[in-house]
């Protein structure tokens, strides 16, 4: 890795967090530097996959979760200027599973939803756009860019964007969506 950052190419490091290392990640960022890396993403390894084999005890319970939230925010504060540290909540199989959990819980948002009620997850990219639910989400269900008049921003997302985003999931209708000319992906 270290041979990648000196040549100029951005690597990441990736690093699956059960009981047997959720004591180590601070290590594991230390060494990510020394590496050259750019950043790390922690994920939380979840029964699910190759995973299903583990013992119940390798998964981390809700308290060591919170636990793992924290220091992982404590580490990216300290180190915002020298690698990008970031944290994956929920295990991506659970999400194609139930999208609705974190996004789009609905077809419409009710009437004066507020924006982060609906839309609780937001990644902003360097260059001020502003994508839903997780990085390398589709620019086609992007919310809009930093500067924009937000009201408007929310208000084309909320028309034309979020009811597509609601549909996602293999063509599965979410919370009884039914699709309608008005909520359609």
């Amino acid at each position: 890795m270290r041979r990648l950052a000196d040549t100029g190419r951005t690597a990441w490091v990736a690093c699956g967090v059960t009981s047997a290392n959720v004591d180590d990640i601070e290590e594991v960022v230390a060494d990510a530097l020394c590496w050259g890396a750019r950043g790390i993403t922690f994920h939380l390894v979840e029964p699910a996959g190759r995973a299903l084999s583990l013992p119940a005890d390798t998964f981390l319970p809700q308290e060591q979760r919170v636990l793992l939230y924290a220091m992982v925010a404590l580490l990216a504060a300290a180190h915002r200027d020298s690698i990008d540290i970031r944290l994956d909540l929920l295990h991506r199989e659970t999400l194609l599973r139930r999208p609705s959990l974190i996004h789009a819980g609905q077809c419409s948002p009710p009437h004066g939803a507020e924006p982060a009620r609906t839309m609780p997850v937001l990644v902003m990219y360097p260059d001020g756009t502003l994508l839903p639910v997780c990085h390398g989400m589709s620019e086609r269900y992007g919310v809009g860019r930093l500067g924009e008049d937000p009201q408007r921003m929310w208000e084309r997302f909320f028309e034309g964007t979020y009811p597509g985003l609601a549909l996602l999931g293999g063509g599965k209708h979410w919370n009884g969506c039914a699709p309608t000319s008005t909520c359609e992906s």
